[in-house]
């Protein structure tokens, strides 16, 4: 495909199977394309309306099959974890989201802390260790312990922002900057209002969402959205912020790479259509090997699908295999 950027980051690696990182390319690659709340039948349209780098991944089913075993956590003892944690079906998997962030990319000096709505509902937590207070003072202090005394400055808007919050964050040694709404009395009138609402934006602009009644898989859309936005900045910082790659080019790639392994496996399977493995081949740059192909003897021969009792002789032969 020739608007896929040419930029390669991920490592090579061994894949024992090749599906999950697959299924997780075409989301991304669907959200590229905005087509994340498009009819999933239309991005396997081989009509020439579809995603070639779509189907030739995985059939249509295979990937409807895997949506619907997609789960995160073991049903077998999900009703004992759910009775002190109700977002125990999304805990693990989210648990170890914010644990990666935090070991592989080391922030500046300079944070943003914004608030993010992600559609589904599961009511109040229960008592017990899950069971925390979501008042915006409580939620920054929380999110800010990695942190302390770090010296580091953090930006916020209105619903964050207050001046007990501020006074708190600089007892640990973390200087704040929020937006105010001019209805609090602690505002002096020379202060302005600005904004700092990014990541919905850059959510919604490559928005891997599909539509769905499962809301630990709109969970999971959610972490893949900010995931990719996550992996973008981390690839900044290590190639330097002035390099001239944007932020589609990269996702591109990134489903580009997640997927490879699965069309290579495909077109290594002799039970697949030829026009699947040909039109893989072709995706992946690898070329037939012509060599070990006889060569034509003469300008005519017997008719291979006639057979010999036939015995019916052809002057044309096949590009692919010279029969």
């Amino acid at each position: 495909m020739d608007w896929l950027p040419d930029v390669t980051f991920l490592p090579n690696y061994e894949c024992e199977d090749s599906s999950n990182l697959a299924l997780i390319g075409i989301l991304f690659l669907s959200g590229v394309l905005k087509s994340g709340r498009q009819n999933v039948l239309d991005l396997w349209n081989t009509s020439g309306l579809g995603v070639e780098m779509i189907y030739l991944t995985m059939s249509y089913k295979r990937f409807r099959f895997l949506m619907r075993c997609l789960r995160f956590d073991d049903i077998r003892d999900r009703a004992q974890r759910k009775e002190i944690d109700k977002l125990c079906p999304i805990r693990e998997l989210f648990e170890i989201f914010i644990t990666n962030c935090q070991d592989i990319f080391t922030p500046s000096e300079y944070l943003t802390i914004d608030e993010q709505l992600v559609d589904f509902v599961v009511g109040n937590q229960p008592d017990g260790p899950y069971s925390q207070s979501n008042s915006p003072d409580n939620v920054v202090k929380r999110m800010v312990r990695p942190i302390e005394k770090s010296g580091r400055n953090i930006t916020a808007d209105n619903w964050f922002s207050s001046v007990s919050l501020a006074m708190d964050l600089l007892k640990d040694k973390i200087t704040f900057v929020g937006t105010l709404r001019k209805n609090k009395r602690q505002i002096p009138k020379d202060f302005v209002i600005y904004g700092v609402d990014v990541v919905d934006q850059m959510c919604a602009q490559y928005n891997v969402a599909r539509n769905t009644r499962r809301w630990p898989l709109a969970i999971f859309f959610n972490i893949l959205n900010v995931c990719g936005i996550n992996a973008f900045a981390i690839y900044k910082f290590n190639n330097g912020y002035n390099y001239n790659t944007s932020r589609r080019s990269f996702i591109c790639t990134l489903a580009q790479e997640l997927i490879k392994p699965h069309i290579m496996m495909r077109i290594n399977d002799k039970q697949m259509p030829r026009t699947i493995i040909e039109r893989g081949r072709h995706l992946l740059g690898l070329e037939e090997n012509k060599e070990a192909l006889p060569p034509k003897r003469s300008k005519t021969g017997r008719c291979v699908p006639c057979g010999r009792k036939k015995n019916r002789s052809s002057r044309k032969w096949c590009d692919k295999c010279y029969k």
